[in-house]
């Protein structure tokens, strides 16, 4: 192979030109190819000799040329100035004019390694030799000409700087355009504020650190525009999340404007010259994933404010927490705390996971990288396919056989006042930064109320408790939440309820007799402060009842002698009666009632009802003082006698003087005065009657007749 040269066989010098073949690739050395004119053909005698490639050239030096254009070059080695000059055929010689315009970027590190693209006027290769030198450095190597811009790789300096870089399309004269390249030191960095932002971005985040007073040459001014970026990877710096413009602050910081991301944890790097990074080292940035509200509790608080609503969602654990109630004018930001948040297990591979609340997880149980999380707010088959890592390939990377764990967070707002009761809104947010815009999950629905009580029935009580009582006051709703009661200082929420409007609730035990201030709560926090009265009493004790024996169509006073009776209604400001204070009777056993019937309170030791009509029989008495809980009226039994019935009587007349003995039979019960009444009207006179007597017989058996004159059967 003989580029540019003469090939001779055998011998390797001589002045003989016949004995040389020009040749600009190759040929084959073999002495038949090669014809020697003097010694015969075939190479003469030499037969086995080696082939050498003779090249010759010298220099030309070119002068100047009226404007750029295609030329030619002929050459000659004619020895005589005198003789006629015989030159060689012409090949082609271009005169270019070139100059440069701008470079992209105008800037890199010390460590160089930076690729630039040199834009100019009139850049070709012709074949020659391009180079690029800057900072007194020549480069050859990797000197490309594309779309007729030139690209080069910048060599490392030993020094941070300003220098000037020019270009050279043969090699030999280099462009005197002066175009400035700047050498930086990277910079480094000490914070990154917010270190979390949501999944939607429109956070405005800040790295603090210093190096980033970079001239920009071009501009006369500090980088920034599309040189100044930061960029996020989130496993490797390969992997590259977003790449974004970011703003130069001062030397000491810079800023950018996150844009959506997938929820993951991030790690940021930064250029100035959107080409080369520098690892931001040991601080990770999260991306968290949309705000999502899943429940609040309570649901609702009074206008008056300061409810502590705990609000369970899908949050990251940063410094920050928010509330915003309501909308529009009404609207109100607070700032939130005591962030709470768990990993349980909660179910098997191919088992399901109940998670309410709460996203599930499947192999691991922590994990800052949002997207191994799955909401649920039932359950979820925990099946490996079901879970897809972004980094780390679909259906759970190679963990097959895992548990799954479900994750919850929450944290406390507190409610703000509000202008009036309204169903209004409770939206929430996780964003750190007061500086960026906040970013609130889709609104709740949370209702401000404005409650009080009115009256309370029954309004007393024995301090046994048990006493079931209706609350009335205006505007009781049940939104779902803890419905409480609270009187003589405990706090009730079992079995209350709402109905109809008011509250029904079982009063608790008290350790002793008096009057204390019963109020609610819809929401188990805030109760209201109307102080309506509730009293409790000791049950009453009983002496006698008189009489104790009553006809059975009754219109009949009887009096309750005892103890206890002076109990206040505080509702009246007096002793109870009306309603409340009521005697009933059974037959056989409480729950068997006779009747009911309101009495009246005499004094603390006495009472009085009027005896209605009842069967014949012998009565229990029980006695209320809240028309609700009974007590007994024990070893006094009271016998209703039936309706007086007179069958016979005999003789049946009487002299006028009197003093006949009159036998009267009838329907009559056994007890301590019998009377009788002669004549009607104003002759009529009441005697009292005696001698009683009574019998019982047998009159007959079953199946047989019985005959009872004059008697009951």
């Amino acid at each position: 192979t003989c580029v540019d040269g003469r090939v001779r066989y055998g011998l390797a010098a001589s002045s003989d030109f016949s004995r040389w073949v020009r040749v600009n690739t190759s040929i084959s050395c073999t002495h038949s190819l090669f014809t020697l004119n003097a010694n015969g053909a075939n190479g003469g005698s030499i037969t086995n000799g080696n082939c050498y490639c003779w090249k010759a050239q010298f220099d030309c030096v070119s002068p100047t040329a009226a404007s750029a254009t295609a030329s030619t070059l002929k050459a000659s080695i004619d020895p005589s100035a005198a003789s006629a000059q015989q030159f060689s055929a012409g090949t082609l010689y271009t005169y270019y004019d070139i100059n440069t315009t701008s470079l992209d970027p105008p800037l890199g590190p010390i460590s160089g390694g930076t690729s630039v693209t040199i834009s100019g006027l009139n850049f070709v290769d012709y074949g020659d030799i391009l180079k690029v030198k800057v900072n007194s450095s020549v480069l050859d190597a990797n000197v490309t000409i594309s779309g007729g811009n030139m690209i080069a790789t910048i060599p490392a300096s030993a020094g941070a700087g300003t220098t000037s870089l020019e270009v050279s399309l043969n090699g030999q004269q280099f462009t005197q355009d002066s175009i400035a390249y700047t050498y930086y030191n990277d910079p480094t960095f000490s914070s990154v504020s917010p270190q979390l932002f949501p999944v939607r971005g429109e956070t405005v985040v800040t790295i603090s650190g210093s190096g980033f007073d970079v001239k920009n040459e071009r501009t006369n001014g500090y980088i920034g525009g599309s040189f100044l970026r930061v960029a996020a990877a989130t496993q490797v710096w390969e992997t590259s999340a977003y790449e974004i413009v970011a703003d130069h602050v001062s030397n000491s910081e810079i800023r950018f404007n996150a844009t959506a991301h997938i929820e993951d944890e991030l790690t940021l790097k930064v250029s100035l010259n959107a080409q080369q990074y520098v690892h931001v080292p040991g601080i990770a940035v999260g991306v968290y994933p949309e705000v999502q509200l899943y429940s609040i509790f309570p649901k609702s608080g009074p206008v008056s404010g300061d409810t502590t609503v705990a609000v369970k969602g899908g949050f990251y654990n940063t410094s920050r927490y928010l509330g915003e109630f309501g909308e529009g004018a009404n609207q109100t930001q607070v700032t939130c705390s005591n962030f709470q948040q768990s990993v349980t297990l909660c179910g098997a591979e191919g088992g399901n996971c109940t998670c309410v609340d709460g996203r599930v997880r499947y192999g691991l149980a922590a994990s800052s990288d949002f997207s191994r999380w799955v909401r649920v707010n039932t359950s979820i088959s925990c099946t490996h396919s079901l879970f897809t890592l972004n980094a780390n390939g679909a259906n759970g990377g190679s963990i097959t056989n895992g548990n799954c764990y479900c994750w919850k967070a929450q944290f406390d707002c507190v409610s703000p006042t509000a202008a009036s009761a309204t169903a209004s809104t409770l939206k929430a947010s996780i964003d750190p930064s007061a500086a960026s815009a906040q970013q609130f999950s889709a609104g709740t629905l949370y209702t401000y109320y404005d409650i009080n009580t009115t009256s309370l029935d029954p309004p007393l009580g024995p301090i046994s408790g048990g006493t079931s009582v209706t609350i009335s006051g205006l505007n009781f709703v049940d939104y779902g939440d803890i419905l409480k009661v609270k009187v003589n200082s405990s706090v009730l929420d079992a079995n209350v309820t709402i109905s109809g409007g008011n509250m029904i609730a079982t009063i608790p035990a008290s350790a002793g007799a008096g009057t204390t201030s019963l109020e609610v709560s819809l929401n188990g926090q805030q109760f209201t402060q109307d102080s309506i009265a509730y009293t409790y009493y000791n049950d009453p004790t009983f002496s006698s009842v008189s009489p104790q024996l009553f006809p059975v169509r009754g219109e009949t006073v009887v009096t309750i002698s005892g103890s206890g009776f002076d109990v206040k209604n505080e509702r009246t400001n007096g002793y109870i009666g009306g309603s409340f204070l009521r005697v009933a009777a059974a037959t056989q056993v409480w729950e068997t009632s006779a009747y009911e019937i309101v009495a009246d309170h005499v004094s603390n030791s006495e009472i009085r009802f009027n005896a209605t009509a009842h069967i014949e029989d012998e009565l229990t008495l029980k006695v209320s003082l809240n028309a609700q809980q009974y007590v007994h009226v024990p070893g006094i039994a009271v016998g209703v006698y039936p309706e007086v019935q007179l069958y016979s009587i005999f003789p049946k007349s009487g002299p006028v003087s009197g003093d006949t003995t009159v036998a009267v039979k009838g329907g009559f019960y056994n007890t301590s005065r019998y009377l009788g009444e002669f004549g009607e009207g104003a002759n009529q006179t009441q005697v009292t009657c005696s001698n009683f007597q009574q019998s019982v017989t047998l009159c007959g058996a079953e199946g047989g007749n019985c005959t009872c004159v004059d008697g009951r059967v």
